[in-house]
């Protein structure tokens, strides 16, 4: 298995824009930043943006000086408890890598666990 992992971990927003909104102050933010991760799929109407903590307020500025509009998902560690979502990437994912798991196991000296009850606290 195999992902290409995104290099900066310490994401906090994810924007969804339509096009029509993004502006060049917006445009050439995110061309000149490079840990910033947009979707380039030019034909759909709305574009995803993916800012590091450090850059999500600058990234706000430029939308709005650009008299755009813009929806912030919530925080993404508050996506994690949704469930159907986190399935959801997984399977495409699937689909998307021709019906093959795509995620690297960095696990090393992996064994497998005895027979017990789950006591995992969820």
């Amino acid at each position: 298995m195999k992902v290409s992992p995104i290099n900066n971990t310490y994401f906090q927003g994810l924007y969804k824009i339509d096009r029509k909104y993004v502006g060049d102050k917006t445009e050439q933010f995110i061309l000149s930043n490079d840990d910033v991760i947009a979707t380039q799929k030019h034909w759909e109407d709305d574009i995803y943006v993916l800012t590091p903590d450090n850059k999500d307020k600058e990234f706000e500025e430029c939308i709005k000086n650009d008299s755009g509009k813009y929806w912030k998902s919530k925080p993404l560690s508050n996506l994690m408890m949704y469930s159907n979502l986190l399935k959801k990437i997984f399977e495409i994912n699937y689909y998307s890598n021709d019906h093959k798991e795509d995620w690297t196991d960095y696990t090393e000296n992996w064994q497998q666990p005895e027979d017990k009850d789950d006591d995992l606290p969820f």
